[in-house]
């Protein structure tokens, strides 16, 4: 699969979780966050949402030269990919400066994401996410939902 472009986003991206790798417990990799993506310049199809992570390698190990590992669109590639999540149909979202107020057009997605490790699985997330369309006039879409299932075999 080849690295999503930052180009192709079309929303600015949005924090769901963060870690701290020196003292986090396994667990703590299962989460549930919220999340509400607005357009950022004009009018476009949302298919998918993608994730990534960045990790900084700084003050208790690196303090001396901090280093920041990022799999962002924006950042420079590495041979870490992100992961896209398509969604079943497009959304489409405009920004709320260009939003004329009807009905039907989303000014936002929102929903909620929930990530768990399987647990007789080594290497395997179960991804889920409930979302909706929130409108310029206030009113929101069709609550949706989408289950994904992702496997690192570790082959390349």
């Amino acid at each position: 699969m080849h690295p999503v472009a930052a180009a192709d986003l079309i929303t600015e991206g949005q924090q769901v979780a963060c870690f701290h790798l020196a003292t986090m417990a396994a667990a703590d990799q299962d989460f549930t966050a919220d999340f509400e993506l607005h357009a950022s310049s004009s009018a476009s199809e949302c298919h998918a949402l993608v994730l990534w992570f960045d990790t900084l390698f700084t003050q208790r190990f690196c303090s001396d030269t901090p280093v920041e590992l990022s799999t962002s669109p924006h950042s420079p590639q590495t041979h870490w990919a992100q992961t896209v999540l398509v969604l079943p149909a497009p959304v489409v979202l405009v920004p709320a400066s260009q939003a004329a107020g009807a009905a039907g057009e989303a000014v936002a997605l929102q929903g909620r994401i929930s990530m768990v490790r399987r647990r007789r699985q080594h290497r395997c997330l179960d991804i889920s996410i409930d979302y909706r369309a929130v409108h310029a006039d206030g009113t929101q879409g069709a609550q949706r939902a989408q289950l994904y299932s992702l496997t690192v075999s570790g082959k390349e």
